[in-house]
């Protein structure tokens, strides 16, 4: 960063003039641009209050049903030992769960009536 200094330091004035003036340009283009989208979506809100607030009820609604921190680390945790467990090959011996020991049949087509 010193050498670019260094060198737009060394430019003739008209130079570092135009530097400045793009360097302006950017920074105010970057601010207009960050309002201008802010003030979009704060129009947006305002002519949507009901989209707002479902978003904001179902944003409620799933925070409450995250798991809690210790639940989320024994869910880990409890993946984990099951894919060691698959990589071993222990896991094929395993009723998994939910599982009624059953065989699956797979598709059946329905009776037709003739």
């Amino acid at each position: 960063m010193p050498n670019i200094l260094q060198e737009i330091r060394k430019q003739p004035e008209h130079i570092r003039e135009i530097f400045m003036w793009i360097s302006v340009f950017v920074v105010s283009s970057l601010v207009i641009f960050t309002w201008f989208k802010s003030a979009q979506d704060d129009m947006y809100a305002m002519l949507h209050p009901e989209e707002v607030e479902q978003q904001r009820i179902l944003a409620e609604q799933e925070k409450e049903n995250q798991p809690s921190l210790f639940a989320a680390i024994g869910g880990s945790v409890s993946g984990f030992k099951d894919t060691i467990l698959e990589l071993v090959g222990v896991k094929e011996d395993l009723p998994q769960q939910g599982d009624s020991g059953q065989p699956d049949v797979g598709p059946q087509r329905l009776p037709l009536v003739e």
